[in-house]
């Protein structure tokens, strides 16, 4: 019996019902990096990657999702909400995140195409790109959004690559609770992305909001079962041998 059916069979026995809870992280870090700049540029007002045939910006953010993990429940549901500056056309966009075995410790105050975690090693000082050994692809295409007038417009990221990268995540025990995730452009173009930071004081607020309100964030929906049914395949074992016994 695989542990949908013990699962299952376990909420049909004791009554018990999973309970859908939504958590949202707001970053708690994020940086570009410049391949013409081998020093800090600064928290800055916006995230903007880029790829020129001049030089490459990154974009790096980190989450904590501690408060998740401590709950000791998968995730069912993933989402990443960035925030746009002005109205642009469809430019490419890709995300990935650092994988488990990558350090995530990285600082806005130190962070630069040197040190920057992740990353296929620099050719002649320029970008490359990313690491598939270190990193998870989550995203690939292209994307548009039009500010609003008095409002930043979000651009919602979701699907299975987001979901299964938490939860794998989470089984193989990312003790620090931190995620990475990296925003580039390929291929070159003209045009740049530019979405909102933790940092910005340019986005057009509506009265009420604070910058923090057009932060990158990551929701994440997760799904609790109860504490018994980690111990059910045991526990299922012992009643049918009970059973057993007694006819």
């Amino acid at each position: 019996m695989n542990i949908i059916s013990r699962t299952t069979l376990l909420i049909v026995l004791t009554g018990t019902l999973s309970t859908a809870n939504a958590l949202t992280f707001n970053s708690i870090k994020d940086h570009n990096i410049h391949d013409n700049n081998t020093s800090p540029i600064g928290s800055g007002e916006f995230l903007a990657p880029f790829t020129s045939t001049n030089y490459s910006l990154y974009s790096y953010i980190g989450f904590n999702i501690n408060d998740f993990k401590s709950q000791g429940v998968l995730a069912a549901d993933v989402s990443l909400d960035l925030y746009g500056y002005g109205s642009i056309n469809p430019l490419p966009l890709t995300i990935y995140a650092l994988n488990n075995n990558v350090t995530d410790n990285w600082a806005e105050s130190t962070i630069t195409k040197n040190n920057a975690p992740g990353l296929l090693p620099l050719s002649n000082g320029k970008l490359t790109g990313v690491d598939s050994n270190a990193t998870t692809l989550l995203f690939d295409g292209d994307i548009s959004y039009n500010r609003a007038t008095d409002i930043n417009d979000n651009i919602n990221f979701s699907g299975n690559n987001f979901v299964n990268f938490i939860n794998n995540d989470f089984i193989n025990d990312d003790t620090d609770g931190l995620i990475t995730l990296i925003l580039l452009q390929t291929p070159t173009t003209s045009s740049n992305h530019a979405f909102s930071s933790k940092d910005s004081g340019a986005n057009p607020n509506p009265p009420g909001t604070t910058n923090a309100d057009f932060a990158p964030r990551l929701n994440i929906t997760a799904v609790p079962l109860p504490a018994a049914v980690w111990l059910f395949g045991s526990g299922l074992l012992g009643l049918v041998s009970f059973r057993r016994k007694a006819s």
